[in-house]
């Protein structure tokens, strides 16, 4: 893969309510770059490897919290892995559904665990660059879980959908951290319950805002300009928003605790990984997330922010 420059544009001024493109526009200007260069040093520092392993990827493209193990936990939850975890074999072909799917690295986990299941894996993203970086990794792969039509990644925009073919309808969803850059969620669990099967089931990992009250506006500031998020629904409106658009059966999980220290052990590891980087384009690059993760870390203590994890069935 060869590497992307690119210079950074600040960050959106954050006077007035942002449009979800400006929020986008600033959170995508430099993650896609900076990880095909992570991904080119890899490869640089690792001669022998022509591919990105499993075990590899989850230190390189994951990009949620907690990595292959909160995939797994996914795939627990939906009934796709068997009470001891180990993957369940019997039964017909599913379809799976990977929204807001980055790099791909959940999709590519899932079709590994499942390997020995007719599954396929629709890794949905908006950000052509992102398609583009994991439709590069998943062809490099040499086995055959992510062949034959396995895993397959679409650039397209789940609030209304034009290139995922229209009658495909799928068995699961899963989503990671990414419903929270999406202001109109009403219409994105509305367009959701339209892809999803009768009986399908969900699963979601998202922020919320962990009080009733609104937020204070120097915090709501923050959360646009830094963490592209401009709508944080609390708990029982996240609840509500699931019921009125055909969901039901749903199961909430508060993760608050658990991400508050998640993230605060991440700004501190990457701070010192930053410390031993060579000044130059990735370090730059790096440092934009390293403003992200000491904000999200943040948020997380003052408690301006908590976290969830979410269980739904399409009625």
């Amino acid at each position: 893969m060869s590497a992307v420059k690119v210079s950074f544009p600040e960050a959106p001024a954050a006077t007035h309510a942002l449009e979800e493109p400006e929020l986008l526009e600033y959170m995508y200007s430099y993650r896609p770059a900076y990880y095909r260069d992570l991904i080119e040093n890899f490869f640089a520092t690792h001669p022998g490897n022509a591919f990105l392993s499993v075990e590899e990827e989850e230190n390189l493209t994951s990009q949620h919290y907690f990595g292959h193990a909160a995939a797994r936990n996914a795939l627990q939850v939906l009934g796709l892995l068997n009470a001891d975890g180990t993957p369940v074999t019997e039964g017909p072909p599913v379809s799976i559904l990977d929204a807001g799917s980055g790099l791909g690295s959940v999709s590519r986990f899932i079709a590994d665990v499942l390997r020995e299941r007719e599954v396929s894996v629709w890794a949905v993203d908006i950000n052509h660059e992102y398609t583009s970086i994991a439709r590069e990794i998943t062809r490099a792969r040499p086995d055959g879980a992510y062949r034959g039509g396995r895993v397959i990644h679409v650039t397209d925009d789940l609030l209304e959908p034009l290139v995922l073919p229209r009658a495909l309808r799928f068995d699961y969803a899963v989503s990671f951290l990414a419903f929270l850059h999406v202001v109109e969620k009403e219409k994105l669990f509305g367009s959701l319950a339209q892809l999803l099967k009768p009986g399908g089931r969900m699963f979601i990992e998202d922020y919320v805002r962990p009080h009733a009250g609104p937020l204070a506006p120097a915090d709501a500031l923050i959360l646009e300009r830094d963490v592209s998020c401009s709508v944080l629904s609390s708990t029982p409106e996240y609840l509500e928003l699931l019921q009125d658009t055909g969901f039901g059966n749903i199961k909430i999980e508060d993760m608050t605790e658990v991400w508050g220290t998640y993230t605060a052990q991440r700004a501190d590891a990457f701070h010192k990984k930053i410390q031993a980087m060579p000044r130059g384009h990735l370090r730059d690059m790096a440092e934009k997330f390293l403003q992200f993760n000491d904000v999200v870390a943040e948020l997380f203590q003052r408690g301006v922010v908590g976290g969830v994890r979410i269980f739904a069935e399409r009625l």
